[in-house]
């Protein structure tokens, strides 16, 4: 399965590389990418949800056995600076991380549907199942969340993976309406 960026062919998952756009597959003969819009960005971090489920439980058994406001305060904060004390300063550099970072996915977005692959996974959704692609903004930094919304019930779409987009906001839409306008989808306003 491919690691880079090169897109690969929303029928058969053959690597386009060096292959132009408008060419047909060489390997099943479908239709070529003229007009198809590549989306790179990564899923949500396994590492950021960990530390907030962390967290979330460490406090909760504080407040559950602490008695004292004052003992629950002082719980807190020290839980709180050892934790970032540790994630700063790098106090977790000697284990392996690699599974906990974001992957990175990319989406393949074509007039007859979208191909997103994530690692080894390879997953093609037809144009007719959906129904919009959804854009929210994050208020923390320049990224924004991609999600494919389905025109019917369908567990097919049920696992497929989030895009958060990088960049400045004007990119990010830009991108985000030419996938809208590649597959003729509405983009709200």
């Amino acid at each position: 399965m491919p690691t880079d960026h090169t897109p690969t062919c929303p029928a058969c998952g053959y690597l386009r590389r060096g292959i132009d756009a408008a060419a047909r597959c060489p390997e099943c003969g479908a239709d070529g990418l003229d007009g198809a819009v590549v989306l790179v960005g990564t899923t949500r971090s396994a590492r950021s949800s960990l530390i907030a489920i962390g967290s979330f439980g460490a406090m909760s058994i504080v407040i559950l056995v602490s008695s004292s406001a004052a003992l629950l305060l002082m719980l807190l904060v020290a839980f709180g600076t050892v934790v970032t004390i540790a994630l700063g300063l790098g106090g977790f550099r000697r284990w392996d991380w690699a599974p906990l970072r974001p992957a990175t996915v990319v989406w393949t977005v074509h007039p007859s549907g979208v191909e997103i692959r994530c690692g080894r996974s390879r997953v093609s959704v037809p144009r007719e199942e959906l129904r919009r692609i959804s854009c929210s903004d994050s208020l923390i930094g320049e990224m924004s969340q991609l999600q494919l919304v389905r025109r019917k019930s369908s567990l097919r779409l049920a696992g497929t993976p989030l895009l958060y987009l990088h960049g400045t906001k004007d990119d990010r839409r830009a991108r985000w309406r030419a996938a809208c306008q590649t597959l003729q989808l509405p983009i709200p306003s």
